[in-house]
């Protein structure tokens, strides 16, 4: 298994996941609300964040970065959100984990995700 992978494969995350395919972005309100760690992954490796960026929902995704969704998590075939929304070519949701990426790395001064990177 891709050492990327951190997989749950609970119903809470099955939940969060459709609801962000799906756009419902009230009920991805509520299953944040209810204490979903955001950064669990179906047996894929794809995050709600990816999801997100999957179906380039620049408003879930920015909901799911305030709840804490990590940029750096990537997929059983390595690929971030940012790789994700890049290749579906989602250009809003690319800049806002750019704009995102950028303002955690100021406040933090961490050294910039390798996987998040432009290619």
């Amino acid at each position: 298994m891709n050492e990327c992978v951190q997989k749950d494969d609970s119903e809470v995350v099955k939940a969060l996941l459709l609801a962000v395919h799906g756009g419902r972005d009230k009920e991805v309100r509520r299953l944040l609300a209810t204490g979903v760690d955001v950064n669990q992954a179906d047996a894929d490796g794809l995050t709600a964040l990816m999801a997100a960026a999957m179906v380039g929902d620049y408003m879930i995704a920015r909901m799911l970065l305030e709840a804490g969704a990590d940029l750096c998590t990537c997929n059983k075939w390595g690929m971030t959100a940012h790789a994700i929304a890049r290749f579906h070519g989602y250009d809003t949701v690319v800049a806002l984990l750019d704009d995102w990426s950028a303002a955690v790395e100021s406040s933090t001064e961490a050294a910039p995700c390798p996987r998040a990177q432009r290619t």
